[in-house]
């Protein structure tokens, strides 16, 4: 069957086709029946296998089973599989054709091909079926027609595709995907720039349509020609609402997207790259380059680089922000750089709600663990209290952080919504934060809906739990202790500990649901007694809700205004 007839066949309204009688007539309902087919393929219990059975049960069940079934692949294997088993010749892991393919060897195919709506290969090995498919498609399909259909595609209905060329070759297969109606592609190359160049052009061409574009080009495929046909590749895709690149310039590409009026996610990697610019080339700038954009991930060499991309930013309402830096930088940059991020980004006060800043030199200055300046002050991030949206706020800088409950109760009282909150517990650093768990206990009234915690404390009590429970309460002026019942662990880092049965007493009564302590695992002598305590509170806390009777706390998770978006956003995808 030809692969109009299969879309025919999909879009077809199931009532109109001849059913059995025993058929309950709800199943007729076509969303009814994809929320049956739906839960069939994601059971553990059934899965493919039955969803092909259903397939062949009645016509109303097969094109809906099929568009389920087929409707993400890995690999062109199971389709291949489709073709005549007369085709192919197996001999010790080799493949050959025992004879020319032909047109009516790709009917079963195309029939099914037409189903096919993701292709991600997570391999950049291809296997000889693959490969003598791909061998024999220009013979199938001969060049004329194919240039007077450049779309042709052997799976002409794919939105999704993610492709791995580390050879020229590889590449070219590709062009047998492409589809006008294309929305996303995430190209991974290798190929030097006489055949990465040719596909870029084409691709403009090819899928117009396309609304998300991420390019991971290394090796051979560096080179400033190919950088600048990516800058003039990228404006003409009007439709891009997602780009993702790893570049070696940065005042060129900015100007290139400010021509895409729908960009809504931009991530830009910088590190490990080339010095060289595109300075042969210009764009028209905007007065506000990204009129749309809502997500920035940009990862760089140096800290002084990202705080240059905030001018870019200004008139942006965003969302999410991450900022990576490969090289060490001082306290004072840090300080700078947090205190540019709130006022620079006026608009996205407001509306910030996940930030993040990573800094993971390779090495660190050789007397970074001795000397004090290698702390940040905790003012230094008053600045922050400035985005009240927050919700999900992640600090891991090689510096150590100078916090005790005062500023952390100060930071946290203007981020009511907070979920996550991760700041750096790098190990040999000089000091780490003052936080008691009072503050512990603070935090848990500032922001009731925090569910992951990463924070060094300073554990160190030595009186007894009665006594330390009621210091936790006149820290929070409360007759009863605060509880968050949604964190189920925290990673506490190096952090001093000394009493590791009254530690883990108090942690169970401001964290109810506690079951994991986390603290780093390092082998130095100066901290191994306090490794070998968290490991003991640790312990104590399994003990615990080892005996503790089971409690149904799902009404703890009902949120009122809780929005689709509220997932944590994956960096660097």
């Amino acid at each position: 069957m030809s692969v109009l007839a299969a879309m025919e066949l999909e879009y077809t309204p199931v009532m109109y086709m001849d059913t059995p009688a025993n058929v309950p007539r709800c199943l007729l309902v076509t969303e009814i029946l994809m929320e049956v087919l739906e839960h069939v393929t994601t059971s553990d219990q059934y899965g493919p296998p039955t969803l092909a059975n259903l397939a062949r049960t009645c016509r109303a069940f097969q094109a809906p089973a099929f568009s389920v079934l087929w409707r993400e692949l890995t690999d062109l294997n199971p389709l291949i599989q489709c073709l005549p088993l007369d085709l192919w010749s197996q001999d010790r892991g080799s493949i050959t054709l025992r004879r020319p393919m032909q047109m009516s060897d790709m009917d079963r195919f195309n029939y099914y091909a037409g189903f096919v709506r993701s292709l991600f290969t997570t391999s950049p090995m291809m296997d000889g079926l693959q490969q003598s498919l791909f061998s024999q498609l220009p013979h199938l399909y001969p060049p004329k027609i194919s240039h007077e259909r450049h779309w042709l595609s052997i799976l002409p209905n794919l939105l999704h595709l993610r492709w791995i060329a580390e050879t020229p070759n590889k590449l070219r297969m590709i062009y047998w995907l492409l589809t006008p109606c294309l929305k996303s592609l995430h190209v991974t190359s290798v190929c030097p720039e006489a055949h990465t160049r040719p596909f870029l052009n084409y691709l403009v061409d090819a899928c117009s349509a396309l609304e998300k574009l991420a390019l991971c080009l290394y090796g051979a495929a560096i080179t400033e020609s190919v950088y600048l046909a990516v800058g003039r590749l990228v404006p003409k895709l009007k439709s891009l609402k997602s780009f993702s690149c790893n570049a070696p310039f940065a005042a060129q590409i900015s100007p290139a997207l400010s021509c895409l009026p729908h960009l809504e996610d931009l991530q830009l990697d910088f590190n490990n790259t080339a010095t060289f610019v595109g300075s042969r080339s210009s764009f028209p700038t905007a007065q506000n380059p990204f009129p749309s954009l809502r997500r920035v991930n940009f990862a760089f060499n140096r800290l002084s680089e990202c705080a240059n991309m905030l001018d870019l930013l200004q008139h942006c309402i965003l969302t999410h922000a991450y900022f990576s830096v490969r090289e060490y930088a001082d306290p004072e940059s840090v300080g700078s750089f947090v205190a540019d991020l709130s006022t620079k980004l006026r608009l996205s006060h407001d509306s910030l709600r996940h930030l993040c800043l990573l800094q993971n030199p390779a090495r660190l200055p050789s007397d970074a663990i001795l000397r004090e300046e290698y702390i940040i002050s905790g003012t230094a991030l008053h600045p922050l209290r400035a985005f009240v949206a927050l919700r999900h706020l992640r600090m891991h800088v090689q510096c150590g952080f100078d916090i005790d409950d005062s500023i952390l109760t100060s930071l946290t009282s203007a981020w009511p919504g907070l979920r996550s909150l991760h700041f750096g517990v790098y190990k040999g650093l000089p000091r780490q934060t003052k936080i008691t768990l009072g503050g512990l206990a603070f935090l848990v009234l500032n922001c009731p809906k925090l569910a992951h915690l990463s924070l060094p404390l300073d554990a160190r009590l030595t009186s007894s739990y009665s006594q330390e429970r009621q210091r936790v309460l006149d820290v929070v002026r409360r007759p009863e202790m605060p509880a968050d019942k949604r964190i189920t662990s925290i990673y506490v880092g190096e952090s001093f500990i000394q009493n590791s049965a009254v530690v883990a007493a108090v942690l169970l009564d401001i964290f109810p649901n506690l079951e994991w302590v986390v603290g780093t695992e390092v082998d130095r002598v100066v901290w191994s007694g306090q490794r070998d305590k968290w490991h003991e509170v640790r312990l104590a806390v399994e003990k615990h809700q080892a005996e503790r009777p089971l409690v149904d706390d799902d009404a703890v998770w009902q949120d009122d205004d809780e929005d689709e978006d509220e997932d944590e956003w994956e960096y660097g995808a």
